[in-house]
């Protein structure tokens, strides 16, 4: 397969026009040669990860996370300079989808969407003038039109608090066990609208609040930002959403081309509980 071709299907899921103005989405380190025969699907460009995808030979990586954020000069012998030096010496290119495929509601992120059976979903922060829709159906999903951040939808019916917390963890599992999560703010014995973001997505506590939402799911929630908390807000870590979107990506890309050899590299959550 074209390399070209690749990229034009992963965005067709992630299209660079969504991507947040800071972002480092795309390309991060570029190959030599134009064709694709191995692809290795991931969350994080690790040192561990890019060994694994170069064990298997794979010559193209894609994760969701950026190598960087604002590349640099290779003028440390860093892990960033390690990184690429494999990557290079490998012929290995690597890409990034990452708020550009967090903007697209039609694709993987919304994998909690539908395991939760959200209906009328909206996003949380829409984008002005996004590119058009993308023609991606995400099995039946009835996704909302447009590009943005954060899903907030309706469960099929209201359900104690602890009933919905079980579902969550059910759905969250192995990647998120509920030892790891924190709860702010005073939640109601009921729930029914659920808002989420995967990432770090306090941020937008005020629109999950202005959608209605009875709880908020997103990760990596400050302190002040759980003082000011606007409504109930779930913070089950960076790690748990994503990681399993990934899972989910793999699969729609291979599913789009049963043909090629792509894999999905599992990563471990870099948080862990203390035992004394």
């Amino acid at each position: 397969m074209h390399c070209a071709e690749f990229i034009a299907l992963i965005e067709t899921y992630a299209p660079p026009g969504a991507a947040a103005p800071w972002d480092n989405s795309g390309i991060q380190v570029e190959s030599g040669h134009d064709d694709v025969s191995k692809i290795c699907v991931a969350l994080d460009p690790t040192p561990a990860t890019v060994s694994a995808a170069l064990e298997l030979k794979a010559d193209f990586l894609l994760c969701h996370h950026p190598l960087l954020l604002a590349p640099r000069f290779l003028n440390t012998r860093d892990q960033y300079f390690h990184i690429v030096r494999k990557l290079m010496h490998a012929d290995c290119r690597l890409y990034s989808a990452h708020t550009s495929l967090d903007a697209n509601p039609r694709g993987p992120v919304a994998w909690l969407a539908q395991a939760l059976r959200l209906s009328n979903c909206r996003i949380l922060e829409p984008i002005p003038d996004a590119p058009a829709d993308s023609p991606v159906e995400n099995n039946g999903f009835a996704a909302p039109s447009g590009y943005g951040f954060g899903l907030a939808g309706e469960l099929p019916e209201a359900m104690e608090l602890n009933a919905f917390l079980a579902q969550l963890e059910e759905a969250l599992l192995p990647q998120g066990p509920r030892q790891n999560w924190r709860l702010c703010g005073q939640p109601g014995r009921l729930v029914r609208k659920i808002a989420y973001c995967p990432g770090s997505g306090a941020s937008l506590a005020d629109n999950a609040a202005a959608a209605g939402a009875d709880l908020y799911i997103t990760g990596d929630v400050k302190y002040h930002a759980a003082l000011e908390t606007p409504l109930p807000m779930l913070d089950v870590g960076h790690f748990c959403l994503e990681e399993r979107m990934m899972r989910e990506f793999a699969a729609l890309l291979t599913q789009a081309r049963p043909d090629a050899d792509i894999r999905f590299l599992a990563a471990d959550n870099p948080f862990r509980q203390v035992a004394i």
